[in-house]
């Protein structure tokens, strides 16, 4: 146990150096074009976490990355139904790798 909590504090679990290595400042950084996906069915703090990335993206330069609430799928789940009849996420991803092309 001691050292998986000497790798986290080697990793940055200063909670001081929060602030500076927070995901949204990357995402509002980045030239990259992002798609971010959330299911209906998350937990509450997953989807929290979809909002705030989804808000974080939307202040680049570039605009807001693509979004897409999988409906009726957990986390879980909605990595399951890839390569099955349930083309839902599949056929947004293709879609989203067509127009960035």
């Amino acid at each position: 146990m001691q050292w998986v909590s000497q790798k986290i504090g080697e990793r940055g679990g200063d909670p001081a150096r929060y602030a500076e290595r927070s995901s949204p400042r990357g995402l509002e950084a980045t030239p990259i074009h992002l798609m971010i996906t959330a299911a209906d069915l998350d937990p509450p703090r997953f989807i929290e976490q979809f909002d705030l990335a989804k808000q974080a993206s939307c202040k680049r330069a570039s605009g807001c990355a693509r979004t897409y609430m999988l409906p009726q799928h957990s986390h879980m789940s909605e990595v399951y139904a890839i390569n099955t009849a349930d083309t839902r996420l599949t056929d947004e991803i293709l879609e989203f790798v067509k127009a960035e092309k």
